[in-house]
């Protein structure tokens, strides 16, 4: 997918149709690119399909790069290129790949379906070309597993972190645990993968709080389950 300047130059019909369904399939996206929490996946999404779909790696780059700019709301737009390199090197391993049924969940059939047909694409024709079982992705987690103090934890840092909330709920249990058994804060943000400074900000000023609730939930009556409630 390339643009340049044709003046005074004659093209073939076929190419010209490509050239204005790309450029409208490109519009399309970048209008219901997400501004924060999935615009990662959305990259990793539409990789999946147009890599499927036959797209070479430069035009999928493009293509991607191209929508997550025009959004004007994706100030890392230009490492969308690393996502889709992600995702074609996962498909040239035979690893599963995110595709068009995440991405219909993530910026909505009605949207997808306008997708395929502008770019000429079936739905079913991108997966025909990969026939390896991919495993299906598990529902997402609902409203209870952000209840209590990691959820507000979770709701204050999602409007200003690109993860969605699954990610940060994990990311999340897993730092409070390490520093709950004592690792350091340098430990703690090699395994979440942030720089300690992050760790600190996000992570490391609840950790006070949540011990104390801890104590007061195993020493009341009320326990575990009855907290949740």
């Amino acid at each position: 997918m390339r643009v340049s300047v044709l003046q005074g130059r004659r093209v073939d019909a076929d190419t010209l149709r490509q050239a204005v369904q790309r450029l409208a399939s490109c519009t399309l996206i970048a209008s219901h690119w997400p501004f924060r929490g999935s615009r990662r996946e959305v990259a990793l999404a539409l990789a999946g399909f147009l890599a499927r779909s036959g797209w070479p790696t430069e035009d999928v780059k493009t293509f991607a790069t191209t929508a997550a700019l025009a959004s004007l709301g994706d100030e890392e737009w230009l490492t969308r290129q690393n996502d889709v390199e992600t995702t074609v090197d996962r498909l040239a391993k035979a690893l599963p790949a995110t595709r068009i049924p995440k991405l219909s969940a993530l910026i909505g059939d009605n949207v997808v379906s306008k997708l395929t047909a502008w770019l000429g694409i079936s739905a079913g024709v991108s997966d025909a070309q990969y026939s390896r079982s991919v495993p299906s992705w598990p529902d997402r987690p609902g409203s209870e597993a952000f209840r209590g103090l990691a959820g507000e934890i979770v709701s204050m840092i999602e409007p200003h972190s690109e993860a969605g909330p699954v990610a940060l709920l994990s990311q999340l249990l897993v730092g409070f645990g390490r520093l709950l058994k004592g690792a350091s804060p340098c430990a703690v943000a090699k395994t979440l993968g942030d720089t300690v400074a992050v760790m600190e900000q996000h992570y490391a000023p609840y950790v006070k709080e949540l011990r104390e609730r801890t104590r007061r939930i195993i020493a009341s009556d009320e326990g575990i389950e009855g907290s949740a409630e």
